[in-house]
């Protein structure tokens, strides 16, 4: 009888299965893995569409994702068992890659009416290589969920990039405590039956960008050090050795931006423009505290994935993440969009509001340094992808995007503050986030919106 489950083993099998004869090898840590896959989507694509009608893969993403962790991972090492011709080795490297497909498709599918990802969005249609792209782990995974790495316990894989992995991570009094709280957070996806987690954990493994944090490594222990900021959430450790980087925040559970669209898309389709603003000029003010500090910091990487809505007292907060690492990976990123090779994974990067640089200024571009009017022109970007509802638009050029964006409900008040946001040229941007704030707050106060 055909049933979702049908379809979880279906997508599992022949995926597992294109992924084993097409990157075994570095998925066992021999090569560059992103490579590889990018090179290989393609075919694996193939495989899938060939093997599983459309509405039988979204059918098996949907039910896996919804399964609490430990049952996902039961159910890809039983489907494994029947994968001939590889080994114990390759089996557990496979995997550990197929449940970090899981957690990253669960990650990304987060919406304010779904924030533990147990629903996937409608638009994920699989139909594209890109979308599977964007849903697979850039490098084979190093570590597991109870692992102790430093002084803190692994819960649940958050994300992997080409630079490393995210934890979910506890302070680990000892291994076994780390154990059983990866377990407890394993076993279920309901969000009051989480063990508390007070920190995600971003481990570099990216050999240039390990020497870049050690470089600054006093800086960012002054960041840990610094006094918390409002809406910020804080930065709490940096730990450098010769195979990896570790850089600690405070937890933020919630869900990012691009996953908050109900707050401001209306029924009929129309933008409910001040309800917009309103988000932006909170998310411009936390900003702008950073600025505003006796030593003042800039972001340098906002993307809509560095934004997060958390629920304070029922009431929807925004908070800032990745502060002290966002610049670093924009840096990186901007490196690498000139490799043609990358193109199809930068799409798919973009797709889900990953893709740092492309929020950069052409000032950042040319090599300069980040400054508070680059964390201006970022939420500006923010603020036009959301307006125009699509994530993947590069900034506007020229004025054709401002009659459909009042088409779509923008006011010609937010219009001319956005436009002042995106300028070109650095003179022309509000000095800071600090100022955005002051012109948005005037327009509500006014009720000129």
């Amino acid at each position: 009888m055909d049933t979702p489950l049908v379809f979880t083993r279906q997508l599992i099998d022949t995926l597992a299965r294109a992924l084993a004869d097409k990157l075994m090898e570095p998925l066992l840590g021999i090569g560059s893995l992103e490579k590889a896959l990018v090179e290989a989507i393609g075919t694996i694509h193939q495989r899938l569409t060939e093997a599983i009608p459309s509405t039988e893969r979204r059918l098996g993403l949907a039910q896996i994702t919804r399964m609490p962790t430990v049952l996902a991972e039961a159910q890809i090492q039983d489907i494994l068992s029947g994968v001939p011709g590889i080994g114990r080795k390759e089996k557990s490297a496979l995997a550990a890659y197929l449940q970090g497909f899981v957690l990253i498709a669960r990650q990304r599918s987060r919406r304010l009416e779904d924030p533990k990802g147990k629903k996937l969005p409608g638009s994920w249609t699989l139909e594209d290589p890109e979308d599977l792209l964007g849903l697979l782990p850039l490098r084979a995974i190093h570590y597991r969920h109870g692992q102790t790495v430093g002084s803190f316990g692994l819960l649940r894989l958050m994300g992997v990039e080409s630079t490393g992995e995210s934890w979910k991570a506890a302070r680990a009094e000892s291994p076994e405590s780390a154990v059983e709280q990866a377990r407890r957070d394993n076993e279920s996806t309901d969000a009051q039956d989480d063990p508390p987690a007070p920190f995600v954990l971003r481990v570099i493994l990216k050999s240039s960008l390990i020497e870049q944090i050690r470089a600054r490594k006093n800086a960012l222990k002054e960041l840990a050090d610094a006094a918390e900021v409002t809406g910020v959430a804080k930065f709490c450790k940096v730990k450098v050795g010769d195979q990896g980087a570790l850089l600690a925040w405070e937890h933020v559970d919630g869900v990012p931006f691009q996953g908050g669209e109900e707050l401001w898309e209306l029924p009929t389709g129309q933008l409910d423009a001040p309800r917009l603003a309103r988000w932006i000029r909170r998310a411009a003010q936390a900003i702008g505290k950073l600025h505003t500090q006796p030593k003042p910091w800039v972001h340098g990487g906002l993307c809509p994935t560095s934004l997060f809505f958390t629920k304070v007292h029922d009431k929807w907060r925004i908070r800032v993440t990745d502060l002290g690492w966002a610049d670093l990976e924009t840096d990186y990123q901007l490196h690498q969009e000139g490799k043609l090779n990358l193109r199809r994974l930068i799409s798919a990067q973009k797709h889900h509001g990953h893709w740092r640089s492309l929020y950069a200024t052409p000032q950042r571009r040319k090599g300069a340094k980040p400054t508070p009017g680059d964390d201006v022109y970022a939420l500006g970007l923010i603020w036009y992808q959301a307006v125009m509802g699509n994530w993947e638009l590069p900034p506007p050029t020229g004025l054709d995007w401002v009659n459909r964006a009042i088409d779509r409900g923008l006011t010609a008040t937010h219009g001319r503050i956005l436009s002042r946001c995106l300028a070109l040229e650095e003179a022309r941007r509000f000095v800071s986030g600090q100022e955005l704030a002051g012109e948005l707050s005037k327009l509500e106060e006014k009720g000129d919106e």
